[in-house]
């Protein structure tokens, strides 16, 4: 039996989603603990994206099977009240689905929506310490929202990877990149088929040198031609970024195919 589960957690204290030699203190440890504990049998996950260390989640997707006596007789509806009990609180299931053999959460075509937050005020708010990089330098929101708006399309994006991505494929389409701002607070909001490791925070990281002045609007475009990431800013700060969302195109028989907030 195959099942979806909608995760969220707080990224903070953990090294990322994926299993790391050495370490108990990963998204995808203390989840298939909890499930094991929770269901009566060892399970292993497989996520819809692996997100990095410090990064959060209000729709992260995790495909499972259950192969013991309980398959096909768990109540999915209530399957996140099973296993919440047995996890901490920065980790939560909010739902829970069948799926089709034939879908896979990582490969199924899907549209990710991220989130990066910015507290540009002199004192940071409580509220955003968790979720924002608190960032109090005057930015040109004009400039950053321009050079946004060059990223969107299908490119080549080898030169928004970090050393570690060990992907070969990085053309990757993104649907929407756009700036919106609240007083002091500042939202990156950009939605992709997908994202390479890190591309997200080198995106912001480029686009505060922008607001500052010290790069032009036309850097991401000329990124794009070299493929160089070291005409780019530095890698923002992982505490700043949640995924949101994501939206997988219509799947026969599975029940619902669109998580998260969409912003």
């Amino acid at each position: 039996m195959r099942i979806l589960l909608q995760a969220g957690y707080i990224g903070s204290r953990y090294r990322g989603y994926q299993r790391q030699p050495g370490t108990r203190e990963t998204i995808q440890a203390i989840l298939e603990e909890a499930l094991e504990k929770a269901l009566g049998e060892q399970v292993k996950t497989l996520a819809a994206g692996r997100t990095d260390k410090g990064v959060h989640s209000k729709a992260q997707m995790v495909q499972l099977e259950i192969k013991g006596p309980n398959a096909g007789r768990l109540p999915l509806d209530r399957l996140p009240r099973t296993i919440n009990p047995f996890l901490p609180e920065d980790i939560r299931v909010y739902g829970a689905w069948s799926a089709p053999e034939s879908f896979h959460v990582r490969y199924s075509k899907s549209l990710k929506t991220y989130c990066y937050r910015l507290d540009t005020g002199p004192v940071p708010q409580l509220e955003s310490i968790p979720f924002a990089l608190h960032y109090p330098y005057p930015l040109d929101k004009v400039k950053m929202a321009v050079a946004a708006a060059t990223l969107i399309g299908t490119h080549d994006f080898s030169a928004f990877a970090s050393r570690y991505s060990g992907v070969k494929d990085r053309v990757r389409t993104i649907k929407a990149c756009r700036l919106e701002e609240n007083g002091p607070n500042y939202r990156l909001i950009i939605q992709g088929s997908g994202f390479l490791h890190s591309m997200v925070r080198i995106i912001m990281g480029t686009l505060l040198d922008i607001g500052r002045g010290k790069l032009e609007e036309g850097i991401f475009l000329e990124a794009i031609r070299s493929g160089d990431r070291r005409i780019l800013g530095k890698t923002a700060a992982a505490k700043g970024l949640t995924l949101e969302a994501i939206d997988y195109e219509e799947v026969p028989g599975l029940d619902q195919h669109s998580f998260g907030n969409r912003l």
